[in-house]
């Protein structure tokens, strides 16, 4: 049984790597959509999936861990993992109460980073969409058979005045 706990420290020590890998990159895509540098924000979106799909792995290794440590410890299978620590070793107990608590941190940073980023996401979207009814782009836009474009003739505005 203590090598079970010492297999779900490493994993959860792991992850908790895995956690400030996406973090980071959280922080690089906040850069790259104030910056509006769509490389910068591509490669970042392509490690944060890559991170997200490792942290999957992980936390799949993690619940088989889970799973074989609560039945030996008699606990339910949806027992949280403050459960476990409750459960462990005193030697053990300390520093896998210290992981989840880091965890738990970084784990809050990264959702407020990602909630920001999704503002500004949105925010770029209503911009670029402002900027193409500026440049005169319609949504469903088509020509007619004499080359122009067909669909209403409102004047295009900057400011809509409808409200």
């Amino acid at each position: 049984m203590e090598s079970l706990f010492l297999d779900l420290k490493r994993i959860l020590e792991e992850e908790k790597e895995t956690l400030k890998q996406l973090s980071d990159t959280a922080r690089k895509h906040n850069r790259a959509l104030r910056q509006f540098d769509m490389d910068a924000l591509k490669a970042a979106v392509r490690r944060e999936e890559e991170a997200a799909a490792l942290l999957r792995r992980q936390e799949e290794t993690r619940r088989i861990i889970a799973s074989e440590l609560a039945g030996k410890l008699g606990l339910p299978q949806d027992a949280t993992l403050r459960a476990y620590v409750d459960k462990a070793a005193p030697d053990l107990k300390g520093e896998l109460a210290d992981l989840l608590d880091s965890m738990a941190g970084i784990a809050r940073d990264l959702a407020e980073t990602n909630e920001i980023n999704g503002l500004l996401a949105r925010q770029a979207l209503r911009a670029s969409e402002i900027l193409m009814t500026a440049l005169g782009y319609r949504e469903k836009q088509t020509y007619t058979h004499n080359g122009r474009i067909a669909g209403d003739d409102r004047p295009l505005l900057l400011l809509d005045k409808q409200v």
